[in-house]
């Protein structure tokens, strides 16, 4: 029985347990790699053709924290060497968000073309008017914007400018000279890892699930019994299976798996114990519980099981009180009878402590059941009292 009543507390704590295996990470998601960008000077633009002006689409990954862009100008338009933001970035991240980013970590060569103007902006139809020359630039925001600049490195963390789409939009302010942009993005993203346990919410679970199974009335254990089974328990969870694993499970899986879990750290710290006279204890205080509760057959159900397993006074007498709660005379008195048996090579302290307890529940059964019948507690009385 001690297994199905292990079940109760656990599946109640698995309901929340999957914000307790939730542990937040972070990665470095590539966005734009080995970009290169073209402009003429703007004269030349309008005379020669070709374009001064350009932008670079940024569609953020979902749960961007930050993102960051470097840029550096060269005279050719083949364009530079790659810029390698993305291994500079997953060189310095910190995976676990505690630490951010330093941004004098990332290094970008010194641009030897002419110098750009950079503006960062999610209005769309900015982006048209910049690229249109309808704008001389876009509205931007302040961190992506650089005036001016040959080579840069621009990081943006603002909360507000980490979802959704960007344009990039660089320009050109020279009149008559070409320059080639090598630009490439990259993005810092928070997900969910389901691979491992967050141990910080383990440990801040512990108390709770301590206090749950020191709650277990059938069990009688001790706080620091409880608090054993409790490490035990979250031990093995997080050694057998990973919080992936753990989300597949039916409800049925999780019964067997989670029962068989509490089960086995009570017993192998040998708190629970596990032979037929504690089973039969745990049946007998269920009965009594059932009996409490005007459930008289399921009380019946787990007083017979307590018999089945261990034959003595105790499990006899409650049987007894649960037939006199029936109104079934003949049945109550058949166990009583039994249970008196067993009060014969008992001392004479202990018999009349026992006795006494079984009179007192026949007296007190008429409070939960009012419909016993009045002669069948006088004769079971007569006969308890009588020894």
């Amino acid at each position: 029985m001690r297994k199905l009543l292990f079940f109760s507390f656990f599946f109640s704590f698995l309901l929340s347990l999957n914000s307790y295996a939730q542990t937040k990470k972070r990665k470095v998601v590539p966005i734009h790699e080995n970009q290169a960008i073209y402009l003429n000077g703007g004269m030349n633009a309008s005379t020669m053709g070709g374009k001064s002006r350009g932008d670079l689409i940024v569609n953020l990954p979902q749960n961007t924290v930050e993102w960051y862009f470097v840029f550096r100008t060269s005279p050719n338009k083949s364009g530079g060497t790659p810029l390698k933001l993305i291994s500079q970035m997953s060189r310095f991240y910190d995976p676990t968000g505690i630490s951010a980013l330093a941004i004098e970590s990332i290094n970008v060569p010194n641009g030897n073309g002419g110098a750009c103007d950079i503006y960062t902006t999610s209005n769309f139809e900015h982006r048209e008017g910049f690229m249109n020359k309808s704008l001389s630039k876009p509205s931007s925001i302040f961190e992506g914007t650089r005036e001016n600049f040959k080579q840069g490195v621009v990081k943006i963390a603002d909360k507000r400018n980490c979802s959704g789409t960007y344009f990039i939009c660089i320009k050109n302010p020279s009149t008559m000279t070409g320059v080639n942009v090598d630009i490439e993005v990259g993005a810092i993203v928070e997900y969910i890892d389901f691979s491992t346990w967050n141990d910080e919410m383990i440990r801040k679970v512990h108390p709770q699930l301590t206090k749950n199974i020191l709650n277990q009335s059938n069990l009688n254990l001790t706080e620091i019994e409880a608090s054993k089974i409790a490490t035990c328990a979250l031990d093995k969870m997080k050694s057998e299976k990973t919080p992936q694993m753990f989300a597949k499970l039916s409800e049925k899986e999780l019964d067997v798996y989670l029962t068989g879990l509490a089960q086995s750290c009570g017993e192998n710290l040998q708190v629970l114990d596990n032979s037929e006279d504690a089973k039969s204890k745990t049946y007998s205080k269920l009965s009594y519980q059932k009996y409490m509760q005007k459930d008289l057959d399921k009380a019946i159900e787990y007083g017979e099981k307590a018999l089945s397993l261990s034959n003595n006074f105790q499990n006899n007498a409650v049987l007894g009180l649960l037939y006199f709660a029936k109104n079934n005379e003949a049945k109550s008195l058949e166990y009583y009878v039994e249970a008196i048996q067993f009060t014969k090579k008992m001392t004479t302290e202990k018999k009349k402590r026992l006795l006494s307890s079984a009179i007192q529940r026949i007296k007190n059964a008429p409070n939960i059941y009012p419909d016993i019948k009045e002669d069948s507690k006088k004769t079971i009385l007569d006969l308890l009292s009588s020894e």
